[in-house]
């Protein structure tokens, strides 16, 4: 339903109006990145809620889940992106690992015990030694976030059906199976994956 909306919204409310003086094309860009981060923020915690019930680590409703982790997440989710914006500044390809062994930070916010408890370890530190340098790790994670996507945006582009109703129909339905899929991954990584003892 939230991939959905996002769609509905890009469709119905034609942002480049709002701003005629403006490129179209940035404005489309800036307002799907938007859509798309409100997206990912609700998705993470109904995801990661629906988790916690399941598994019975998490007791509380979704608002009050919502509400105590909220600060930590943004935090996390912003030096997210602020250090791999950083790599990414220094060479193409450390960014993209780099923003790779930190997909586990999220997840280390609402499940690691040490991290709850006392607060003593950084998130970042625990997603990139959990990660590490596995190569099927890194490349799947890579299929997930990057390669997936970027494949089913220019394949509709290129074949005109993007704004099709059939075309966002199944874009809505690939989106949602790739979001789910990711975070399955990403739950069954952060329990599996041991991490590196530090130097």
């Amino acid at each position: 339903m939230a991939t959905a909306l996002v769609y509905v919204f890009m469709d119905i409310l034609p942002i480049y109006r709002l701003f005629p003086y403006v490129e179209p094309q940035i404005l489309q860009i800036l307002w799907q990145s938007i859509l798309w981060g409100i997206h990912s923020l609700f998705a993470t915690f109904f995801i990661c809620h629906g988790i916690g019930v399941g598994l019975k680590i998490q007791t509380d409703n979704f608002s009050s889940f919502f509400v105590k982790y909220f600060s930590e997440f943004m935090a996390t989710r912003l030096r997210v992106i602020i250090f791999s914006t950083l790599w990414f500044l220094v060479f193409i390809i450390p960014g993209f690992v780099m923003l790779i062994k930190y997909s586990l930070s999220e997840i280390t916010v609402f499940f690691n015990p040490q991290f709850l408890e006392d607060r003593t370890q950084d998130p970042l530190q625990i997603s990139s030694q959990k990660i590490g340098y596995k190569f099927g790790a890194i490349l799947l994670l890579s299929f997930l976030y990057f390669i997936v996507p970027m494949t089913i945006d220019s394949s509709f582009e290129h074949a005109h059906l993007i704004y099709e109703p059939s075309g966002r129909a199944f874009q809505i339905v690939a989106y949602t199976v790739l979001i789910l899929l990711t975070y399955i991954y990403l739950f069954w990584a952060f329990t599996n994956f041991q991490e590196k003892k530090n130097v």
